[in-house]
Parts: structure tokens; sequence; C-alpha cells
């Protein structure tokens, strides 16, 4: 059985309900479970609270409301891996980057760097799809039961820094947590999901605009494109 848990403030993505009732419709043991809380770090201890309690339940799928599904997520457990995430993406200055991390080298303390896309397509394993990682979010993260019963609570909670200001948030704690348990960390590409999010068209122009002068596109492509539409 798996338990999909949907920490939310009272919204929810309506291609994301669609996905939801589809899933549940396909798959009798899927159980859902929504739940309204802040800040978010609380609501996710909240969620591994009810999951724990539910004994029948041996995964438990964290999937963010503003997530849209492109494949079927719950295709993860095949890999029978203790934390699995989706590939799932952010905003990082106005580039589209995948949600995923790696240790840097040459300092004591355990910082991230993001990962590529060229990256994903260098470390990862194109039969299962599989690759290892070192932290990611949880916008898409699949836990076994017995990782989070040998965690020591709370699962999720901000670090903060002596000044009052955040040091790590409740998404990469929790990461550092697992890498000090021992446990390894992987993402599936195969398993996709689109991060919705409001965006500045001006800023994305901007972008937009370098990436048709590196490419070498000429403003007349365009012009004939709106002609033939």
């Amino acid at each position: 059985m798996i338990l999909i848990g949907i920490p939310h403030t009272g919204q929810i993505r309506i291609e994301l309900a669609k996905w939801l009732f589809d899933i549940a419709r396909k798959h009798k043991n899927v159980e859902l479970f929504f739940r309204y809380q802040q800040p978010v770090d609380i609501n996710r201890n909240e969620i591994c609270h009810y999951f724990l309690e539910q004994t029948k339940h041996k995964w438990l799928l964290m999937l963010d409301s503003d997530q849209i599904p492109k494949t079927d997520l719950t295709n993860m457990i095949k890999h029978n891996k203790k934390v699995v995430s989706g590939l799932t993406t952010i905003m990082f200055k106005g580039v589209p980057m995948p949600l995923v991390m790696k240790k840097a080298k040459g300092t004591k303390e355990i910082l991230w760097q993001r990962i590529t896309l060229q990256d994903l397509k260098e470390r990862g394993n194109e039969k299962t799809g599989l690759i290892k990682v070192d932290g990611v979010g949880t916008g898409v993260l699949l836990i076994r039961r017995d990782v989070l019963k040998k965690m020591k609570q709370p699962w999720f909670n901000f670090l903060m820094n002596k000044d009052g200001t955040l040091k790590r948030s409740e998404d990469y704690n929790f990461c550092h947590k697992l890498n000090k348990m021992g446990v390894q960390m992987y993402l599936d590409s195969n398993a996709r999901a689109g991060h919705a999010k409001n965006i500045d068209l001006f800023e994305l122009n901007k972008v937009m605009g370098k990436l048709v002068q590196t490419l070498g596109v000429k403003t007349e492509t365009f012009k004939k494109v709106r002609r033939n539409k």
C-alpha cells in the first residue's frame, strides 16, 4: 500500500487533482491524504505521523500541491529504494534547472551544488532511469517506511542561524539527516512532474532573447511563423 500525502495551504493545481483522481481509480492500493498546515515543515511532519499510524502502508509519496505529474509517479516503487525523487525543476537565475544536488568538494560543511541536465545524462542508468544523488527537493519524494521509523524526529525542520536567518530549508535538512544515516538517495529521471509557478514575462523575455541570440535565430523566422498561423 502507498499513501500519497499532499501538503497544501488551501489550494492545489487542478491538473494535480485530475492526476490524483486518475491514479486513485487506476490503483486500488493507493490512499490519498491532504493536509492543511503552516509552516510547511510542520505540515510534512503531520503527514509522516499519519503515514506511520496507518500500518498497512509501506510507502509514502510526498507530493506538493503545485506539482503537475507527467507520468505515473507510483512506478518509482518498483525500484525498491529507500528514498527516490521524481524529476522536477526550479527557476535558478531565470533558468529552469533540475531540483537535484551533489555535494561540494573541498569543504568540511556539506554544501549543495546543482546538477545540470548534462550531469543527469552522464550519471544516469538508461535502463532504470535511476541516478545516485546527494540531495533532492521534496516536491515529488518517495520514502520507504523503515526510513522514517529509524530517523530521529522531527523528520522535517528548518535549521536557523544564530541571527535568526535560515541556514537550511526543511527539505535539504532532511537530506542531511539521510546522509548521516547512510541512506543513499536516488532520482528517477523517468518520473517527471512540472513545477507550476508564476513567471515574470519580462524576465522570461530577456532569457529567451539571449537564447535566440545564442542560437542565431533571425527575427524573420518568427515573422514567418506568425504569418503561417
